[in-house]
């Protein structure tokens, strides 16, 4: 919940479910696009328990800690980045990221832009500030005797930024 109110600066923020989706939107002046966005979330992380924030600038923040099903990470990527999992790997790879990944976090803010082209009045979704942390056990082998053992990664929208968290071995001695 907290990195909800974050993302928006905002000091309420709202554990979303089947009862209680619609009345919250239409509070925070959202209709029709933020039924579809919360749909979208919904596919991209299923059973996630989600909380919702409203910026005072009407951006929607969504965040949820709590995801019991693997996600698949080329997707969710792709969707809200417009990046796929291979724009975050490392050059050359040391490892692979499975395709379906225990999330531990995600995290994004919404706003929604009225797109006037193509004589078609709707609007568009802009992510921004989108986290997303995955659990994993992977290594590499940097060196003949050092070994890379990573268990978190975090992928970040801006940068497409990477940030691993694990330990370095060497020779059966931590670095």
């Amino acid at each position: 919940m907290k990195h909800t109110c974050d993302l928006c600066n905002s000091k309420q923020a709202y554990l979303l479910n089947e009862e209680n989706w619609f009345k919250i939107g239409l509070a925070n002046n959202q209709q029709k696009e933020y039924s579809a966005l919360l749909t979208e979330v919904s596919e991209l992380f299923p059973g996630a328990s989600i909380y919702a924030s409203f910026s005072s600038k009407g951006e929607i923040c969504l965040s949820s800690d709590d995801l019991p099903e693997k996600i698949t990470v080329d997707k969710v990527l792709t969707k809200i980045t417009g990046n796929g999992l291979a724009s975050y790997q490392l050059k050359p790879a040391l490892f692979t990221i499975a395709p379906m990944v225990q999330a531990e976090l995600f995290k994004v803010m919404v706003k929604f832009v009225l797109d006037n082209s193509k004589n078609k009045t709707e609007a568009a979704k802009v992510y921004s500030g989108f986290q997303l942390i995955i659990q994993g056990d992977y290594t590499a082998d940097l060196t003949e005797t050092v070994q890379l053992s990573i268990t978190k990664i975090a992928l970040i929208q801006q940068n497409l930024t990477v940030i691993y968290l694990g330990q370095i071995a060497t020779s059966n001695n931590l670095v």
